[in-house]
């Protein structure tokens, strides 16, 4: 069974990457968690409308200091019968994950035992890019397009 004093914030270690500090880590156990998976929500098998999972929740935001942005990742470890793999789950065109289709994604990851994570790439899900790709002097923001466009995605893992 299951330990769930291993899913408390204090258990696990804040990565060290350069130019990153971390804000915030949170933890939670989460108990036969269940949303619907409609038809092409799903894109690595066959959706499954009554998934059901446990898992332990960790969410980490953290900035890049110069930029001063915020971006948040969310892990979902399952709590039993870890296959050993990850699987990362984000958005599409101009949205990045952490919203509610990257959710139905991590759920049904989660339920076939993978590791799962997901990063709002510091725009929090938002897919209007107009509302953070230019800063207010009119200029393209270019730690946001980087954020979005890689940065994010490399140290989300």
């Amino acid at each position: 069974m299951y330990n769930v004093s291993r899913c408390d914030p204090s258990t696990f270690t804040p990565p060290e990457l350069n130019g990153v500090a971390i804000s915030n880590i949170y933890a939670n156990t989460v108990d036969n968690y269940t949303y619907p998976i409609l038809d092409g929500w799903r894109y690595s098998q066959e959706s499954d409308p009554s998934a059901v999972a446990s898992f332990c929740n960790v969410t980490i935001t953290y900035t890049h200091p110069s930029y001063n942005d915020s971006i948040g990742v969310e892990m979902w470890l399952p709590l039993e019968d870890w296959n050993e793999r990850l699987q990362a789950i984000g958005g599409g065109g101009w949205a990045a994950g952490r919203f509610v289709l990257a959710y139905a994604g991590m759920l049904g990851a989660v339920a076939d035992g993978y590791a799962t994570v997901s990063t709002d790439a510091g725009v929090d899900g938002n897919a209007d890019f107009t509302s953070w790709i230019v800063n207010e002097d009119g200029n393209i923001n270019l730690a946001a397009l980087e954020s979005f466009g890689h940065v994010s995605l490399h140290e989300q893992v």
